[in-house]
């Protein structure tokens, strides 16, 4: 058979059909891979918020005996010639203060954020806007975090001057250092 010029090759008319198909094929993987992208992102935001949201409950709870310690603190008016009473008052109170305000810093920021967040979770539907806010939380996330830090060591710091002060003179000192490793190895 004569071979005409006018009609391409065979070999060349399949592949011609197929790019259309193959397109339309990446396409589609393009479009799941963005939607799976997102799914991610949103996955990251909520995971942030459940941080936030369970910061809130230790917060309340670190401030609840901190200013149940500070309201309920019966000191001992009859020592107050006593240097060790004055100074374990003083750093009671002061410890017990910073951490009710450290305490109510974490709470609130903690419900702002989560209410905030989750709004962004609702409202946006584009990656690069729910990364922004993910990468912001996180940011106060950190602050968060070193708060409610600082808040159990100032609580911490609190009962330990409160069980001096509270404590007979022979068993203050084995108290306060009996409290001081017992908190830190329950901890672990």
């Amino acid at each position: 058979p004569i071979k005409s010029s006018c009609s391409p090759p065979r070999h060349r008319r399949g592949r011609q059909a197929e790019a259309p198909m193959l397109s339309a094929d990446k396409d589609l993987l393009l479009a799941k891979l963005n939607q799976d992208l997102l799914a991610l992102h949103l996955l990251e935001l909520n995971t942030v918020l459940n941080r936030f949201q369970n910061t809130i409950g230790a917060s309340s709870l670190l401030g609840g005996f901190a200013y149940a310690a500070i309201i309920q603190a019966e000191l001992d008016i009859g020592w107050r010639g006593n240097p060790d009473q004055i100074v374990c008052e003083a750093v009671f109170f002061l410890a017990a203060s910073i951490t009710l305000s450290l305490a109510m810093f974490a709470m609130s920021v903690s419900t702002y954020a989560s209410i905030l967040g989750y709004r962004v979770s609702v409202q946006s539907a584009q990656q690069n806007s729910i990364m922004k806010a993910t990468k912001m939380l996180l940011r106060f996330y950190t602050w968060v975090l070193v708060a409610g830090v600082l808040a159990m060591f100032t609580i911490i710091i609190a009962a330990m001057a409160i069980v001096f002060f509270k404590a007979e003179k022979t068993v203050r000192w084995p108290s306060t250092v009996i409290f001081l490793v017992a908190i830190p190895v329950s901890a672990v």
